[in-house]
């Protein structure tokens, strides 16, 4: 299975670390794509508190054998002409971000030694020293490239400021880095898909936004969910103040296997709901089941690369949409999973357009929102990404940099070998005990969900594909 934790908690096999250094000609050029919203919101924080940690994601995994180092530093070099996200950065100016683009040609990358670390921990404190110190929007490069080189095996690594990244971004740089290495080891061509660009995604959001006005459809149902204030993280005790930031614990746990994801999936399919839905609905049951809540209420992270020419590009590309349905007392698993699945096909339809565009035009519905990061939901299938299928042979993992939590979120994935989760939360007892007790009901209530034991009632009929696709790559880091 897949690996998700933060820095604190990964401990790597020693070696010796090389960086992959990158370089460039010249000083790029003004671009006139601006940062998207998302990323608006991602470099202000940083600006304003750079020490938070708002900060970074990693991804790392395993190549066989001793890497030759000048093979993969061509890779790294032929990988970062693909991508523009990773060409750019950002410089702040007093009418809003600039964005400065250095040209494909421009780019280049050299291998640094580090010589050998005797531990994983010595392993650890480097990579966590390098990434905070080179690691910003506002520098160029916003990552760090490297590998831990062994004889049997050796481990690659890449983290990267979120501004140019989110999960299904991460995802992707497995099949493509092993498939340039090949390439460049004599293997065979790699032959990637075409890569879209994401400063084409964000003057399309500029574009949209701009045509924007307080009265569209979207903008009122975020004015109603707003008005019934700010979804809760976990309507259980968190031993914190409403409204900090505190530091986090990241836990990862396996839900359901292979053969009981497969079987879960079926009892979702005749409640009419998707597997997401099933899985969310099921969050919400526990949560019903232990505090008694009524309804279900979360802003949930959604994927917006819609259009085919974003699937293969590097960037940030999610917007927050608010999902809300009702669970009620002695209310069945089919039931709860077919309101969520009613649900999430309303939020799916919010997700092209930016919540921070609404809150523009409503800004009193903003000051429910408040100024940090708010608790996410998420939700994403990652079996059709390239090269996932290889992932658990090749070690592949994401890390987070533990940035501080103001409650707790959720982090869903679905993996060719079943259902796992990642949950962050406050680091204090209070809160460990509130997240454990719930994550024990949500296995009793997804087990059972599985072979059939609470799928009663009749079945809730699906909405159209086109009104409610399936929100299989919903969401992300």
């Amino acid at each position: 299975m897949v690996l998700v934790c933060t820095i604190r908690d990964y401990l790597p096999e020693p070696g010796e670390l090389v960086e992959f250094r990158a370089s460039a000609t010249g000083d790029g050029l003004d671009h006139p794509a601006g940062a998207c919203d998302v990323q608006t919101t991602h470099v202000r924080r940083h600006l304003t508190a750079p020490e938070a940690g708002h900060g970074w994601l990693a991804t790392f995994f395993d190549l066989p054998g001793r890497v030759d180092v000048g093979a993969l530093a061509r890779a790294w070099r032929t990988w970062l002409r693909r991508h523009d996200a990773l060409r750019t950065w950002f410089t702040p100016e007093d009418t809003g971000l600039k964005r400065r683009l250095l040209p494909p040609e421009a780019v280049t990358v050299r291998p640094v030694g580090h010589n050998r670390r005797a531990s994983g921990e010595a392993v650890r404190a480097w990579m966590r020293e390098r990434f905070t110190e080179a690691i910003s929007p506002v520098t160029w490069p916003g990552f760090v490239a490297g590998a831990i080189v062994r004889d049997k095996s050796s481990t690659l690594f890449f983290a990267v400021d979120h501004a140019h990244t989110d999960g299904c971004s991460l995802a992707r740089v497995f099949a493509e880095i092993r498939a340039l290495y090949t390439a460049e080891t004599g293997g065979a061509p790699a032959l990637l898909p075409r890569t879209g660009s994401h400063l084409d995604y964000c003057l399309a959001e500029a574009r949209s936004n701009a045509a924007l006005d307080p009265a569209h459809p979207v903008a009122t149902q975020w004015v109603d969910f707003l008005s019934r204030g700010l979804p809760a993280s976990l309507a259980l005790p968190l031993g914190i103040d409403p409204g900090g930031r505190h530091p986090s614990v990241y836990e990862t746990v396996d839900l359901l296997d292979l053969r009981q994801a497969e079987a879960f999936a079926a009892a979702c399919r005749r409640a009419g709901a998707s597997f997401a839905a099933g899985a969310i609905g099921a969050l919400a049951l526990a949560e019903h089941e232990l505090a008694g809540t009524s309804h279900y209420r979360r802003l949930m992270v959604a994927h917006t690369r819609g259009e085919r020419r974003w699937h293969a590009a590097q960037g940030w590309f999610v917007n927050l949409v608010p999902v809300e349905f009702p669970v009620t007392d002695g209310r069945s698993f089919t039931a709860t999973a077919g309101a969520a699945h009613h649900a999430l096909g309303r939020a799916q339809a919010m997700a092209a357009v930016s919540p921070a565009r609404v809150l523009e035009l409503h800004p009193a519905a903003a000051l429910a929102l408040g100024s940090t990061v708010p608790p996410v939901l998420s939700y994403v299938d990652l079996r059709h990404t390239p090269g996932s299928r290889d992932w658990t042979a090749a070690g592949f993992g994401v890390l987070g940099s533990g940035a501080p939590v103001g409650g707790v979120s959720v982090w869903l994935w679905r993996l060719w070998q079943g259902l796992r989760l990642t949950v962050a939360y406050p680091d204090n007892p209070v809160a460990r005990d509130s997240v454990h007790r719930y994550l024990h009901q949500l296995r009793r209530i997804l087990e059972p969900a599985a072979v059939g034991s609470r799928t009663t009632p009749p079945p809730v009929v699906a909405l159209p594909r086109a009104a409610a696709p399936e929100p299989a790559q919903a969401g992300s880091l």
